[in-house]
């Protein structure tokens, strides 16, 4: 049996006087899922660039020095964009596949989680602890500032 489907337009507005009046666990459910739709159009988007990018013929390829001359001459901020998505990249091809992508919260959530558990270790374990004997004040500030 087929499921039938049909497509509503709403206004944006109705749309978000809708959100206002949701828990704040709905809303987190709902930038959750947001969040899982922008990274997977940025990947279709980045993939569809990267095609056209790929109809260059292996000698017109820049070959790493070339990249790298070429790297010098953009500015600082199309430098950040490449080593954002370049890191982006990677962190995607680390995950595991059956892994889900995790929030920015739920990430954030866990870390909190893994520094309480280790808060007394650190606190504590001569080891972990020896360097604080340098920290007295003014150890790490430049004169003048």
């Amino acid at each position: 049996m087929s499921q039938a489907s049909i497509k509503l337009l709403i206004p944006l507005e109705s749309l978000f006087d809708s959100l206002s009046g949701l828990s704040l666990q709905e809303k987190r459910q709902i930038r959750a899922w947001l969040d899982e739709q922008i990274a997977q159009a940025e990947i279709r988007e980045n993939r569809t660039d990267y095609l056209a990018k790929d109809l260059l013929t292996t000698k017109e390829r820049l070959t790493l020095q070339d990249f790298l001359g070429e790297l010098e001459k953009l500015t600082l901020t199309e430098r950040f964009a490449i080593v954002e998505t370049t890191l982006r990249l990677i962190r995607e091809d680390l995950q595991p596949m059956d892994q889900p992508r995790l929030t920015w919260a739920e990430r954030k959530r866990q870390l909190v989680i893994a520094t309480q558990a280790l808060l007394s270790t650190y606190t504590t374990d001569n080891d972990l602890t020896s360097f604080t004997a340098l920290e007295k004040p003014g150890f790490c500030e430049k004169p003048g500032f």
